[in-house]
């Protein structure tokens, strides 16, 4: 045996000193020792007091360092070292260790903001728990010895040297490898960093104590680490921070590597004890090897409650004997016999769990199966393969709704089945569980065989999605995986592989894998391999891509936010933490919207599959008739699926942040800032029943005395028409924002506030939820700065209003109270543009459409327009209720749209084919005589223009229209404007201004031709429209209009119709 002397090197007499240096009480506070200085480097206590630090000085727990334009190396009391660089400030808030009882350490470090690199000792060995760093946006957790981090601008790095780092956060946690960078922004999870990316410096052990305070000091190992350390770095012998595994020997090699040199760690040997008559067996392994099917007749390549010995002769830490226990009543195993064991690698944790594996070859390998003896005969070009660890104590579970990731830590060369003397590497062994449910894994392997150089370079590569793994016992079993290479022709189609493979360590954070390719190089190629665990996060829900979505993002268009209706995504289903990001958006053919290099961050989807919202940064995004874009601040989005059916007509709705199923962004600002932000409150309530709008909305930037609050709220507005499924949007300072607190900019602009602008939409299957993006404009009143965000709002709230015009309804008893105009498309008859001022009207109950509308025409017949039940229902659609006074909408279909006090249809008026527009409206009944003035009258709204060839679709959009009314005169002006597509035609304007006379509250306007359109090129196209007042002060007013189209060679004149709804804010009355 090679025995070691017990000496202090030059770290052991430093923590000797130290300990000499103080007394109990003083040592309970001191954390560490400055092993060197340069430059003006300062420790804080609590109270604000400064020390300026020299070469020998303690640091106490509680203290903060603030290294300015210096640098600093502390060795802390438990063997410990940091290294501080420049513009850093790193707080020791509170830090606990006694050499005596190692397992009760503990730290907590505050890293504020600069560089630094580590290497960690006893506390993060023997209770890594108890090992965390604090910084803005996460935490630092260890389960290894060396790296370094920055802090800088927001944006925090940490590159791994040596071990694993756990970086965590709200939003999701990743261990950081050997040779990885990641980053971590406010309000994101922790991500690979960009390629080429590192947080600066080595993390390996710093310089110990020298002479000297220039900044070459600081400049990477001296040697000191190559010394073989105990396993806890905690008891006996040396101080030096390096775990068993990542340490080297005087030689140069590495204890993990080959250690026959006799020294290295070594599994510990499997006893059995009894006391006060308990037998107990321990420590109990699990084994995966190739070589385990000949002794359960085919079964898996891995089993558990192994005893195993160790330390062969042969090869120092080798395994010698595996006895498993649960294959059959006898006894089966495997013993090294005659055959060599090499190439043994052995790792071993703070908490005592270790894995190992090597190989046996060159001789008689001996194993039992089912009781019976037998021997594999290896020759020297033969080798088989093992890995054995420490069964764990906590095997990850299915149901947890995570994924696991493990990655290649190291590995067995890949050897030829029948012997071979080809080298190769495995290059790539990835293995991630999906544990929503049970064990579905997504594998990726790749290793070569040979080489290039010798011309039998052979790459094998296998890839396998959502495979379900056999379990048995404490480990997976994937078979059947399919493996192919372009250089063997035995697997240039596929060749069979099988991966078999146990947990290990204390909570399951390493595999053992054992690998066959089966008909590889004519017989297969296997080997064994270490992988540890390198991410974990939680499994996202994803939205379906068949589903017709809404998408909004507050991203500033010249005209208004980002909204696109009705339109497919795609996204992101791949594990990890932007699964369901966005990846583009279009509409038919046309690409409305893609991901490029940005980097997908806050990423939220609704469980339900309703909603999704995000953000994309640093990066490239395409967007609309915009082009490519290299986005510098976040751009926010967020994206719903379209309902089937909207809240009852009738409906008072409240949408609020609060509610169940909300969930929103972290504002943004348009330019680089750090002040903290938070949305406070956002609440919508539509009023359909009475077309009205209320809205409330509070976000807030920085804290304390620097902390401004915008809030923006208004009532009882007019509620935008809903188009296509309920979508509106609020523009050009239609809402405004007033500030209080630091920054009162908005207030000084004009109207008192900052515009805000908003976008809103239904979402969910039956409108239960509504996406909102919003924009506060031009913050700093400068025109530099915005604050925007989205956020998907659960329903808080829905009544239902029933006092007003659509509380009329079937089988209710009504007097002639409604003005109304009636206007179809069909040729001829009374209703081509019918104006009644004296009406009952009665509306359906389940949709407030208008059921029918009795009055008697000018010769004398009554009849009435509407839907009856017989022979067939008409459908309607456009159906607006506004203010209690105004109600509209269109009624299409094969049905009859008019008929008489009798039921039967008129014979002028069957309107199979064609659509009956109408508005109905609370009359004016005081009298107008005394009234003067002019008053404009604004639209608020209307049906879709429909024509005589195609009347149950629409052919265009009411955009615009205007209303004059000089009530001294009783003279009134009208000006409209359609946009038509007819006949597949180019869209084309069609515009109509004309004078008309008021009498009473009736409207009429003399007929009026236009040009303005394709089919009206040579002759006259002609206008027709009436309409009424109404309201208790003439606030209101309902317009019917027609527009007949020229006939053009061969063909019949067509028609288009309408109604349109108006409102003025200054009534005459």
């Amino acid at each position: 045996m090679n025995i070691r002397p017990n000496l202090l090197n030059p770290q052991g007499l430093l923590a000797a000193m130290v300990a000499m240096a103080l007394s109990g009480a003083a040592l309970a506070d001191t954390a560490g020792r400055v092993n060197f200085v340069t430059g003006e480097v300062v420790a804080v206590k609590s109270d604000g007091s400064k020390r300026t630090l020299t070469r020998g000085d303690f640091i106490n727990s509680g203290e903060r360092i603030e290294t300015n334009k210096g640098r600093v190396q502390i060795r802390f009391t438990d063997g410990s070292f940091l290294s501080l660089q420049p513009e850093t400030v790193f707080g020791v808030d509170n830090y606990t260790f006694s050499k005596a009882q190692p397992e009760s350490g503990s730290l907590l470090f505050n890293f504020v903001r600069g560089s630094m690199r580590t290497v960690s000792g006893a506390i993060g060995k023997v209770n890594r728990a108890n090992y965390r760093v604090k910084t803005p946006v996460a935490t630092i957790g260890i389960r290894g010895t060396g790296y370094s981090s920055r802090f800088v601008n927001g944006v925090l790095l940490v590159s791994v040297s040596k071990g694993m780092v756990n970086v965590a956060n709200d939003q999701g946690n990743s261990n950081v490898s050997p040779g990885q960078t990641f980053q971590v922004r406010t309000g994101e999870a922790p991500a690979p960093a960009p390629e080429n990316t590192t947080a600066g410096g080595r993390a390996d052990q710093p310089q110990s104590d020298r002479s000297g305070g220039d900044d070459s000091q600081d400049n990477g190992d001296d040697g000191q680490d190559n010394q073989v350390a105990d396993n806890t770095g905690a008891q006996g012998g040396t101080d030096n921070p390096l775990v068993a595994g990542e340490q080297t020997t005087g030689n140069g090699n590495t204890v993990l590597a080959d250690d026959i040199l006799g020294s290295g760690p070594v599994l510990k040997d499997t006893v059995t004890t009894t006391s006060n008559g308990n037998t107990t067996t321990a420590p109990l392994y699990s084994l995966a090897s190739p070589m385990l099917p000949n002794l359960s007749d085919g079964g898996p390549s891995q089993t558990s409650n192994v005893s195993a010995t160790f330390n062969a002769t042969s090869y120092r830490g080798g395994l010698q004997n595996a006895t498993i226990g649960g294959v059959s009543a006898s006894s089966s195993g495997i013993n090294a016999g005659t055959a060599q064991i090499v190439n043994v690698k052995t790792r071993i944790d703070a908490d005592g769990d270790g894995i190992s594996f090597g190989e046996w070859t060159n001789g008689d390998l001996g194993y039992t199966a089912f009781g019976s003896p037998s021997v594999l005969k290896l020759a020297a070009n033969q080798f088989m393969p093992y890995i054995i660890g420490t069964t764990t104590g906590s095997m990850p579970t299915p149901g947890s709704n995570t994924y696991v990731r493990y990655t290649l830590t190291d590995a067995t060369t890949p050897r030829v089945l029948a012997g071979s003397s080809l080298g190769g590497q495995l290059t790539q062994l990835t293995i991630g569980l999906d544990l929503s449910s049970t064990f579905l894994a997504d594998i990726d392997m790749g290793l070569s065989l040979g080489s290039s150089a010798a011309g039998n370079l052979a790459n094998y590569t296998t890839t396998a999605r959502g495979v379900t793994a056999t379990v048995s016992g404490n480990g997976l079993s994937f078979n059947n995986l399919q493996t192919t290479s372009r250089e063997d022709s035995a697997c240039s189609t596929s060749c069979l592989t099988s991966i078999d493979a146990f947990f290990s360590g204390t909570e399951g954070d390493t595999l053992g894998a054992a690998y066959v390719i089966n008909g590889a190089q004519g017989s297969g190629i296997q080997g064994v391999a270490v992988l540890d665990q390198s991410a974990s996060f939680n499994i996202r829900p994803v939205l379906d891509a068949a589903s017709a979505y809404t998408f909004s993002s507050p991203l500033q268009r010249s005209d208004g936010l980002f909204h696109t209706l009705n339109v497919f995504a795609t996204f992101d289903g791949n594990y990890g933490v932007a699964q369901g990001k966005l990846l583009d958006l279009h509409e038919g053919d046309a690409l409305l919207f893609s991901l490029g290099t940005a980097q997908a961050v806050s990423l939220y989807t609704d469980p339900q599959l309703r909603y999704s919202l995000g953000e994309y940064n640093l990066g490239t995004i395409t967007y609309d008739a915009y082009g490519t874009q290299n986005i510098s601040s976040p751009f926010s989005y967020v994206i719903g699926l379209s309902p089937a059916t909207l809240p009852a007509y009738n409906a008072k709705v409240t949408y609020d942040l609060a509610a169940s199923g909300s969930q929103a962004s972290t504002p943004r600002f348009a330019q680089p800032s750090t002040l903290a932000t938070s949305l406070d409150k956002l609440s919508l309530t539509l009023n359909l029943g009475e077309g009205l709008l209320d809205v409330a909305l509070q976000a807030s930037t920085g804290t304390g005395t620097g902390k401004t609050t915008y809030t923006a709220s208004r009532s009882g507005y007019s509620l935008p028409t809903l188009v296509n499924g309920g979508a509106f949007q609020l523009e050009n300072r239609e809402l405004l924002a007033t500030a209080s607190g630091a920054d009162t900019s908005c207030n000084s602009q004009a109207g008192g506030g900052c515009d805000t602008r908003l976008s809103a939409f239904l979402m969910g299957s039956a409108g239960e939820l509504l996406g909102v993006s919003y924009a506060i404009e031009d913050i700093d009143g400068k025109g530099n700065n915005r604050l925007y965000g989205v956020a998907g709002l659960g329903q808080s709230g829905s009544t239902v209003i029933t006092n007003n015009i659509q509380g009329l309804l079937a089988g209710d008893s009504v007097t002639p109270s409604f003005s109304g105009m009636f206007v179809s498309d069909h040729k001829t008859g009374r209703g081509d543009l019918t104006y009644e001022g004296a009406i009952t009207a009665i509306f359906n109950q389940s949709n407030g459409s208008l059921l029918a509308s009795q009055h008697t025409d000018n010769l004398g017949v009554t009849f009435s327009y509407g839907q009856p039940t017989a022979p067939t229902p008409m459908n309607s659609t456009d159906v607006t209720h506004y203010k209690n006074t105004l109600s509209w909408g269109r009624l299409t279909g094969t049905g009859i749209a008019s008929f008489n006090t009798d039921g039967s249809p008129n014979s002028d008026l069957i309107m199979a084919g064609n659509s009956l527009h109408y508005i109905v409206g609370t009359p004016t009944t005081a009298s107008l005589a005394g009234a003067t003035t002019t008053v404009t009258y604004n639209l608020v709204g209307g049906t879709s223009p429909t024509t005589l060839n195609k009347s149950t679709l629409p052919v265009g959009s009411l955009d615009s229209g205007s209303l004059n009314i000089n009530f001294g005169t009783g003279t009134a002006s009208l000006a409209m404007q359609v946009s038509l597509t007819l006949n597949n035609q180019s869209p084309a304007i069609a515009s109509m201004a004309t004078t008309g006379t008021l009498t009473g509250s009736a409207l009429s306007f003399a007929n009026f031709n236009t040009t303005d359109i394709a089919k009206c090129p040579t002759a006259s196209c002609t206008w027709q429209a009436g309409g009424f007042l109404a309201g208790s002060r003439a606030e209101m007013a309902g317009v019917g209009y027609r527009l007949t189209l020229d006939a053009q060679t061969g063909a019949t004149p067509d028609v288009v119709s309408g109604v349109a709804a108006f409102e003025t804010t200054t009534p005459p009355l």
